[in-house]
């Protein structure tokens, strides 16, 4: 029969870092160096939005610097990620039905980029108002998701990445 209490250290034995704390620390490093490849977008995005809707622009940079002061991992990850809106989801060929943003504040901007190797299909279709708009490898779209229902549409041969730039209401 084997005890489940471990064996006590002795003075010999040298201390070593934990697998959980290893294996941890490798799925943070990865993440963070996939995040740190998208500064450009992140700074693009963030362009976009001053542009377009300065009023949430510098509403989103005062809250990122206000949960920054409050959360030390904001600001790290702040230190390699330059986005102010709050998340960003990276969707592998996944077609989306007609939805609302409904977690998202109701006037709230939302971009979405797609890349891959698609040539045809995987439109954006906002049924309300009868469009379809082309979204292509490169192309981005804006939208007021919480009040534009919109959804994807099936897209040809080939991988189809989705990657959309949201905050949501619970911040």
């Amino acid at each position: 029969m084997t005890s489940l209490t471990p064996s006590p250290l002795t003075k010999s034995d040298e201390p070593t870092i934990s697998a959980d704390y290893i294996k941890s620390a490798s799925q943070l490093s990865t993440t963070t160096t996939a995040v740190a490849k998208m500064k450009s977008l992140s700074l693009l995005v963030n362009a976009v939005l001053e542009k377009i809707d300065k009023n949430q622009f510098e509403a989103l940079t005062t809250l990122h610097s206000k949960i920054s002061n409050r959360y030390p991992i904001v600001t790290a990850l702040s230190s390699i990620d330059p986005l102010i809106m709050e998340g960003r989801a990276i969707m592998f060929n996944r077609k989306t039905p007609i939805h609302t943003d409904r977690l998202d504040p109701h006037r709230a901007w939302a971009t979405m980029i797609t890349f891959g190797n698609f040539t045809e299909g995987g439109e954006c279709y906002i049924k309300r108002l009868r469009l379809r708009i082309r979204y292509l490898p490169g192309d981005a779209i804006i939208i007021r998701g919480r009040i534009v229902p919109h959804e994807v549409e099936e897209w040809g041969p080939g991988q189809r990445i989705s990657i959309a730039h949201f905050t949501h209401t619970s911040l």
